[in-house]
C-alpha cells in the first residue's frame, strides 16, 4: 500500500467534503450584495459568470428563485458542476478501494 496515495485521496476526498459544507454553514446575507468577479470589479462590466458564486450559494440554501435571479446560466452550471463532482470523488474513491485492498492482498 502505497502511504502517500492513500493520503493524498483522503486530503483530496477531504476538501471535496469540506467545500460544499462551508457553503451551506455561511449564510447568505455574508454574501449578498457583494460582487466576487475580478472582472466586474476592475472593468466594471458584467460578465456571462457575474453572480454564479452568489447563485450557486443560494442553490446549496434551496434558495431556487433567488438562484436564477443572480444567474439565469446556474441551471446548466449547477448540474454539470455536481457531475462532474461526482465523477471526480467516484474515482478517487475507487483509487482508495484499490491502494487499501491491494495493501491487504499483499
Amino acid at each position: 500500500m502505497n502511504n502517500k496515495t492513500v493520503t493524498l485521496c483522503f486530503l483530496k476526498l477531504s476538501v471535496m467534503m469540506l467545500a460544499p459544507i462551508i457553503m451551506i454553514l455561511t449564510p447568505i446575507s455574508s454574501i449578498e450584495n457583494k460582487s466576487f468577479c475580478l472582472y466586474t470589479n476592475l472593468l466594471g462590466f458584467h460578465c456571462p459568470g457575474c453572480g454564479m458564486t452568489r447563485a450557486m450559494f443560494s442553490i446549496m440554501h434551496f434558495q431556487f428563485n433567488i438562484a436564477i435571479r443572480y444567474n439565469k446560466l446556474v441551471i446548466l452550471v449547477f448540474p454539470i458542476l455536481i457531475y462532474y463532482w461526482m465523477q471526480y470523488f467516484i474515482k478517487i474513491l475507487f483509487i482508495l478501494k484499490e491502494e487499501i485492498f491491494h495493501g491487504i492482498r499483499n
